[in-house]
């Protein structure tokens, strides 16, 4: 059979242009908890990141290319986090996302650096992650900040004798620490009346809450894991205390939010991304209508998938051509000064941190957030 060249012309457009459609998918790798004691975490992270994959393309925010939302469960399991790793980048992800926990980033890093595939936004701000591998985009500042502003927070809202719940996750003592530091730099007044430390796993955290009331506190700061936070919330409403309530920003899941609701008391939460609900902002109102297009509920871990995604769509609509592993890596590390609305993401040279913006919320008795 023998074709015209105007035939041949169409034929030869429809095969590039088959070509091209199955190029602009960009996967995108999650290794997360969806099971266990974290699993609030890991299914909260994916829920978000598949509803930005549909958005981006419904608003046409990406110049050519689509993102598909890969997720596989490490049910909190660093060695299940590494062969995830491997997996996901086998199966065509070019960057990877969502990994929760210390133990699991560093059990990565070899992987992700041996295939130049960026992690972006892990779900820690542990100091031991900071500078450890260029692979690892930070979006968030690290835990001592955090753990520094909330003892500041807690001592400008009348709290002078404290209690510091924690778990034993690795890397706990420098922030037990800082917390001391910034606590004693208060004056002769404050006192950090006794630390107690709860194993993450199996931890009998209502036993720690009971010991730290019978203190009879005016603060007590929950350092824990989020999957502990509900637990802790239900036994201080049992205990009757009275006194400030306070944890960190890994503990803003859709569940503690719940859990901090149903114990009728208010908490203090440090924030590494604007307030969901602050609609002076630009990137939350952005963000507040993209909840109500998929219809789900805006939250911080929300608000932190959502300012990663549009990162990702930064350094994406930079990149010439193919998309690989190494020309996202290539394209993040030349983010500079990224204006999202309320929160600016930049990585100078050689640098990994992406954002300091530091911030302090109130969830009051109402269920809503002050800020």
């Amino acid at each position: 059979m023998r074709f015209t060249l105007g035939q041949l012309t169409t034929m030869f457009a429809l095969v590039v242009s088959i070509a091209t459609a199955q190029a602009d998918v960009v996967k995108v790798g999650i290794t997360a908890p969806l099971s266990g004691f974290q699993q609030g975490v890991g299914t909260e992270t994916v829920s978000f990141w598949e509803a930005f994959a549909k958005h981006a393309e419904n608003k046409g925010l990406l110049k050519s290319h689509k993102l598909q939302i890969i997720a596989l469960d490490d049910a909190f399991d660093a060695k299940k986090s590494t062969v995830n790793a491997q997996k996901l980048i086998d199966d065509g992800a070019v960057v990877l996302t969502g990994a929760a926990g210390i133990l699991a980033v560093l059990a990565m890093i070899p992987v992700l650096e041996n295939t130049k595939v960026a992690l972006l936004s892990p779900n820690s701000g542990a100091a031991e992650l900071r500078g450890k591998s260029p692979a690892v985009f930070h979006t968030k500042p690290s835990f001592v900040a955090e753990v520094g502003r909330a003892a500041d927070v807690l001592g400008s809202m009348g709290a002078d004798k404290f209690v510091l719940i924690t778990d034993d996750v690795p890397g706990r003592k420098l922030l037990i620490d800082q917390f001391g530091q910034r606590i004693r730099e208060k004056g002769s007044k404050t006192e950090l009346l006794k630390t107690l430390i709860i194993a993450q796993k199996d931890g009998n955290i209502a036993s720690a809450i009971n010991e730290a009331v019978a203190l009879k506190p005016s603060g007590i700061f929950l350092m824990i894991i989020p999957g502990l936070v509900p637990t802790a919330l239900t036994s201080l409403k049992q205990a009757s205390y009275s006194g400030l309530i306070a944890t960190w920003s890994v503990s803003a899941t859709d569940q503690v939010v719940k859990a901090a609701s149903e114990s009728g008391r208010s908490v203090i939460f440090t924030s590494v991304v604007p307030a969901p609900t602050n609609l002076k902002l630009n990137i939350s109102k952005n963000f507040a209508s993209f909840c109500k297009e998929f219809s789900v509920k805006p939250t911080f871990r929300g608000m932190e998938a959502y300012v990663s995604a549009l990162l990702l769509v930064d350094a994406l609509n930079r990149i010439p051509g193919r998309v690989t592993g190494q020309s996202v890596w290539t394209a993040l590390e030349k983010t500079r000064n990224l204006d999202l609305g309320g929160i600016t993401i930049s990585y100078p040279s050689g640098t990994r941190e992406g954002s300091e913006y530091l911030d302090i919320v109130v969830l009051s008795r109402d269920g809503r957030f002050r800020y």
